[in-house]
């Protein structure tokens, strides 16, 4: 996923997808969203080899300086999947295509789908899956594999809403 904004960045970071490689990039996001602060500053210069040891330890000023803390594993990635329903909605990407990601982001997780709410996405996911992939061709005798999609996107893409709506602080 193409990480926009800083808070986006941030739960990529938490969850392994970006690294101190990556905190750089994600001070320059941080200045171009209105944070600032002198270590902000610092590590927005840095490069990518620098030594890591200074990169997290501005890193670490520089969230102090904010008075922020890094969220725990959960919660970034309750807010990665909130950031992808978004881009569904945008309409920049499939609820299925979505899914996909929110997919892997789960299962590289300890969470499940049901710990997190997300089982009837999985459910319309996976029938979708099983369509696509040349698995089961089980849908209503009235409807065509394109339209039994469609029907499963749109109950997917409802889940998917409602699981933001619920999840929303």
């Amino acid at each position: 996923m193409t990480q926009t904004n800083f808070e986006e960045k941030i739960a990529s970071y938490v969850l392994g997808y970006l690294t101190e490689k990556d905190l750089p990039d994600i001070a320059i996001t941080a200045l171009t969203n209105g944070r600032d602060s002198d270590s902000l500053l610092i590590l927005a210069g840095m490069s990518s080899s620098d030594n890591g040891f200074e990169l997290r330890a501005y890193f670490a000023s520089a969230l102090a300086e904010n008075n922020l803390v890094l969220p725990d594993k959960k919660e970034a990635l309750e807010f990665y999947i909130t950031s992808i329903i978004k881009r569904i909605n945008s309409l920049s990407q499939s609820p299925y295509d979505g899914f996909c990601e929110i997919y892997n982001a789960v299962d590289g997780s300890v969470y499940s789908f049901q710990e997190l709410g997300l089982w009837d996405c999985y459910c319309y996911h996976l029938e979708i899956w099983e369509i696509e992939t040349g698995g089961t061709e089980y849908y209503p005798k009235d409807f065509s594999r394109e339209k039994f999609i469609a029907e499963m996107e749109e109950r997917l893409l409802e889940a998917l809403n409602l699981w933001d709506k619920n999840h929303s602080n």
